[in-house]
């Protein structure tokens, strides 16, 4: 009896032993674990073998789709650039498993929906199967984090490269997986917005919120306006800030390099407020109609004479003005939305224009916050006629704003809350946790912030899953996104410091399950990605337990 008891010790610590070796395995410390994803996929079984990648090297589609043709020839790049391969894509239904990259669209996966995807990786092959292209796309950007952080280099020295035996079965939680940056305050070249959607993509982010026009500048070509670039992205004689913008072939390029990545731009065009550029161009529009003069305040741009302005809502021509630029707009991007800001607009100067004063006598307004909502609704109505969805920032909450409205909650959980209880969809991008203008960390080495502090560990404390919702309204919080204002932030380098790794938090957060999300395994898989990054001449935090949580808000 002794010697049984002390041969059922053996096989449970045996049994132990196992499954201890297969935790690590899938929540492996080691920082060149080959099973370091993010953000972490919902399901992830690993099994013995390696697929190991071996010249000539192919990829085969079970389908003649046009997208999955494309995303195999992303793949393709990816892989050939630097492994030093020969790649192969080639279509054939028929293809049998043997030292193959598979790709096969399965329309009836009702299970993993418009963006999940299952990746299978065998000794003999890889096989990704999804409902749409957008989500084999995904199984990709997986299949690179299973590789080694070297293939994200060029093509240097014959190497061997073996991706681990696994089965994953993955979908996101939520649809609005976005990052916000601010071209205004500093101007960022083309090149770089293609570089930062690559990086995005990579983590799965599927919306770039393009702040195109603020008081500092205008970044967008508009034919019937030429002025708006000509003047008002030079923002005047004596300003610092760099007088360049996009032309509308580069936003072409642009959404089209976008697209590739099943990643939607949605273009922001500030109003009533945040229009100084565009009213030093055209001060007609403005309530006097004049400037006077224009200045430098701590690299912002104001109109010294009469302080921040915003466009006249009593004057018909202001709308004509705004239409006309929403219409080249809407057609230069086929997102099926447009932002229009909608923030602090200054106070005082609606209150003291006449013109003001009359349209909200005509309209039997109270007051100009009921003006606000007027020029909103006017702007929404015009917008819904494009076929495109307005959004805002939490300003223009309002019991009044049409259902096919989305707001974008910066300052507090109650727009959030209100908004969806009514029937609107909304974005979480709260200062507190998506921020990415703040400090991350209290060290002195810290680049000039904006203030406050978003650390990795406080990013990832996002929770979209909002108290005292029903499952109804609940299903109106889209999503969340990160932003970057750029109010300090010259150059491409310190965007991408600022940004990573706290949009892979983000991206964790609106994709993963939270029953397979937890902090330290999170943040133990991101320092895994540091040379990841370093490959990609990427500039990032790295972050450190001494990085704190405390210090003075400071809100845009």
């Amino acid at each position: 009896m002794l010697q049984n008891y002390f041969n059922k010790q053996k096989k449970c610590a045996c049994i132990f032993i196992i499954l201890i070796a297969y935790s690590t395995l899938c929540f492996s410390n080691d920082l060149n674990t080959s099973f370091s994803i993010v953000p972490r996929p919902a399901i992830l079984e690993v099994n013995a073998g390696q697929f190991v990648l071996a010249p000539p090297l192919r990829i085969m589609l079970k389908s003649d789709d046009a997208l999955l043709w494309r995303n195999a020839e992303y793949l393709q790049r990816v892989l050939a650039n630097s492994t030093g391969y020969d790649v192969i894509v080639s279509s054939d239904a028929n293809s049998v498993h043997g030292k193959n990259i598979i790709f096969e669209l399965c329309i009836d996966a009702n299970d993993l929906g418009a963006e999940g995807y299952k990746l299978e990786v065998t000794a003999n092959y890889i096989k990704i199967t999804s409902k749409t292209p957008a989500g084999n796309f995904y199984g990709c950007q997986t299949l690179r984090q299973l590789l080694s952080a070297d293939i994200e280099k060029t093509f240097i020295v014959q190497r061997t490269w073996q991706i681990p035996c696994c089965r994953i079965i993955d979908k996101p939680c939520f649809k609005w997986r976005g990052m916000h940056l601010d071209v205004s305050r500093h101007f960022f070249n083309k090149s770089f917005i293609k570089k930062y959607l690559d990086l995005l993509s990579l983590y799965k982010i599927n919306v770039f919120h393009w702040h195109l026009t603020d008081d500092e500048g205008w970044r967008i070509e508009i034919k019937k306006y030429p002025k708006l670039t000509e003047v008002g992205a030079c923002r005047g004689p004596k300003t610092t800030a760099s007088g360049n913008f996009y032309t509308q072939n580069d936003i072409k390029e642009i959404v089209a390099y976008a697209k590739e990545r099943y990643i939607t731009i949605v273009p922001e065009i500030e109003m009533p407020g945040h229009c100084n550029a565009a009213l030093y161009a055209y001060p007609e529009l403005s309530c006097t109609g004049r400037v006077l003069k224009t200045g430098n305040d701590n690299s912002r741009f104001y109109f010294l004479q009469e302080g921040r302005f915003a466009y006249c809502a009593g004057k018909e021509t202001t709308f004509s003005f705004l239409e006309d630029v929403l219409s080249e707009v809407a057609e230069l991007f086929d997102s099926p939305y447009i932002h229009i800001g909608g923030d602090e607009r200054p106070e005082n100067l609606w209150e003291q224009c006449p013109v003001c004063q009359k349209r909200m006598q005509q309209e039997g307004l109270k007051n100009t916050d009921e003006l606000q909502q007027y020029f909103i609704r006017r702007i929404e109505k015009f917008l819904l006629s494009k076929q495109k969805r307005l959004i805002g920032w939490d300003q223009i909450t309002s019991d009044k704003l049409a259902k096919s409205s989305i707001v974008i909650s910066y300052q507090s959980l109650e727009p959030a809350k209100k908004m969806a209880k009514a029937g609107n969809d909304v974005i979480l991008a709260l200062a507190e946790n998506c921020y990415f203008d703040w400090y991350q960390s209290k060290s002195p080495d810290e680049p000039k912030a904006i203030g406050g502090l978003v650390t990795l560990k406080k990013a990832y404390s996002l929770n979209p899953v909002l108290k005292g919702l029903t499952k109804e309204q609940q299903s109106h919080i889209l999503g969340a996104q990160g932003c970057l204002w750029t109010e300090y932030i010259e150059k491409s380098s310190h965007a991408e410091y600022m940004t990573f790794p706290r949009i892979c938090a983000t991206s964790e957060i609106l994709w993963s399950p939270k029953k397979v999300r937890g902090w330290k395994d999170f943040e133990r898989r991101m320092r895994s990605h540091y040379n990841r990054f370093d490959n990609l001449n990427v500039a990032y935090h790295k972050y450190n337990d001494k990085d704190v949580i405390e210090r003075n808000s400071l809100k845009k």
